[in-house]
């Protein structure tokens, strides 16, 4: 029986830790960034790609209650530019978000494109900086290609758009 407040002490304490080395999206929100993006599978398209980062509402916990959140999703949409563009497209999203201290990076994508195959994979950004304006997500990446098929490629810079100025840090 002494053993279990023991047990119930470490747990609480690696809880704490666990949540004190969290992913912080400041505030809480949604936040729309957008813009010209070339997107290359078979044939190479210009296209506005607009994503939707939306961050739940975490406060209050462990970091205090100022408005923010642990965990971000995101939903990617193309159009314009080309009358292709549109027949291109995310599915399944909305997509978890995720922050490696310099990315923010788009997980299990799945991406229709106008060409033989789709591709699946992690979208990884150049994340500007808390300090940017307008902060910026920087593409320049590539997701693997379905059955063997040539990668999607994609080249471009976000501009946030609409939304309170996002900040993100990674402990």
């Amino acid at each position: 029986m002494r053993l279990l407040p023991t047990i119930c002490a470490v747990a609480v304490a690696v809880a704490n830790i666990q949540a004190a080395s969290a992913t912080t999206y400041t505030p809480a929100g949604t936040y729309v960034f957008q813009g010209w993006v070339q997107t290359v599978k078979g044939f190479t398209l210009t296209c506005i790609l607009t994503v939707t980062i939306t961050v739940p509402e975490s406060a209050p916990d462990a970091d205090g209650t100022a408005s923010h959140g642990h965990n971000a999703t995101a939903t990617p949409v193309l159009t314009a530019g080309n009358a292709l563009c549109p027949v291109q497209m995310f599915s399944g999203a909305p997509y978890p978000v995720s922050f490696d201290g310099t990315s923010i990076s788009l997980n299990s994508v799945a991406y229709l494109a106008f060409g033989p195959g789709g591709c699946t994979g992690t979208l990884s950004g150049k994340w500007s900086g808390n300090t940017a304006s307008p902060r910026a997500i920087l593409f320049n990446t590539s997701l693997p290609g379905d059955g063997g098929t040539a990668p999607c490629r994609f080249t471009g810079n976000l501009n946030q758009v609409s939304g309170e100025a996002l900040s993100i840090t990674n402990p």
